[in-house]
């Protein structure tokens, strides 16, 4: 700077010129109604704080509803910045159980009660299975016995996400184990009572017997009857009437204190009577009467492996047969129906071998018949 007319001097200043600070607010993501205090920042430090958030930029999202919050710096320039920030509602999220209670396996039916339509959710019904249906309804089923906590995560069309925990949601009983024997476990027609003992587990309180299932073998007629045919004795005792034998398909339910039951079912035999009788004599004298010689006996029809057999008294083989009732007519052939001579009046010996269709043992049986004229 020179003053005309004078002695003239200068000087020099230094003029900074200051850029203006950028106190542009930085917005929150979503915020929901009681979700944790967060603290607003800007693009420049130091500033002051106003609106709806402290001086030192916190929130606490208690309730939903639109807010402002201001930025304020004056070093060394003054800026300010304001925005405006929406809390949302949470939808309540809520679940129930249909049944709650009951005997494993139990089926249940898991129905999303929330206040909205989740657009994500995530079960975990408490037994290893999860589940992101979001149909509102899901079933489950409960194998094992015990009590099951269900919890239910939603995320809602707002960005928002609730949770709920129904603790003890489903309560499944234990299913106890039926089962029984019976003494003597071998019946046949004639020693035909039987005493039932339940074996069942400890936690059974009812019991329901029934005697009435015959299972018809072909040669059985009339059918097998049992006296009682039910009961509802713990260890009752049953006469099987049966004049040919049967195998009766005994079932025993058995039912817990909390309802839950359990059945079994067993094949009981009663087997009929073999029996083998040979007379000590016979007259193929062609009268009628006593012409022949052979096994009787009770279901000797039945047996396996029949082989009868006729000997002389030297043990030469002079007639046999693999047919049950078919008899020596007295001729001396190895064969049967014969067309040789009527043998001596004589002893002859003869043999047996059949096997019992019912114990499946093998008889051998050997004795001697007279041979009169």
């Amino acid at each position: 700077h020179i003053i005309s007319g004078k002695c003239g001097d200068w000087d020099t200043v230094l003029v900074t010129v200051e850029g203006t600070p950028d106190p542009t607010i930085t917005p929150p993501s979503t915020v929901c109604a009681g979700s944790n205090q967060f603290t607003l920042t800007a693009a420049t430090a130091g500033g002051t704080w106003g609106g709806d958030v402290s001086a030192s930029g916190t929130f606490t999202p208690t309730t939903g509803g639109s807010y402002t919050a201001t930025y304020t710096l004056t070093n060394p320039c003054q800026a300010d910045d304001a925005i405006s920030f929406d809390v949302h509602e949470v939808p309540a999220t809520s679940l129930s159980v249909t049944p709650r209670t009951g005997c494993a396996p139990l089926n249940v039916v898991v129905t999303d009660e929330s206040a909205e339509t989740p657009v994500q959710s995530s079960w975990d019904f408490g037994n290893s299975n999860t589940s992101t249906d979001v149909s509102g309804t899901v079933n489950q089923t409960y194998s094992s016995f015990g009590c099951f906590d269900i919890k239910l995560v939603n995320v809602y069309a707002n960005g928002c996400v609730d949770s709920t925990t129904l603790s003890g949601a489903v309560c499944t009983y234990e299913i106890p184990t039926a089962d029984f024997s019976w003494l003597p476990e071998i019946l046949d027609v004639d020693n035909n009572v039987a005493v039932f003992k339940n074996q069942s587990s400890q936690d059974v309180f009812s019991f329901e017997w029934d005697f009435s299932n015959v299972v018809l073998p072909s040669q059985s007629n009339p059918v097998t009857t049992a006296s009682p045919q039910t009961s509802i004795d713990e260890n009752p005792t049953v006469v099987f009437n049966s004049s040919n034998g049967d195998t009766v398909n005994v079932k025993l339910k058995v039912t817990n204190s909390n309802g839950c039951s359990d059945s079994i079912v067993k094949p009981v035999i009663i087997r009929d009577k073999f029996s083998v009788f040979l007379p000590n004599a016979f007259t193929p004298n062609d009268d009628g009467t006593n012409d022949t010689f052979f096994p009787v006996g009770r279901n000797l029809e039945f047996g396996s492996n029949y082989d009868f057999r006729i000997y002389n008294r030297w043990g030469t083989l002079i007639w046999m047969s693999k047919t049950p009732y078919q008899g020596w007519d007295g001729r001396v052939t190895e064969m049967s129906p014969s067309g040789g001579k009527i043998a001596q009046v004589d002893v002859y010996v003869w043999r047996l071998v059949v096997v019992d269709p019912f114990t499946g043992q093998e008889h051998e049986l050997v004795g001697t018949v007279t041979l009169m004229m």
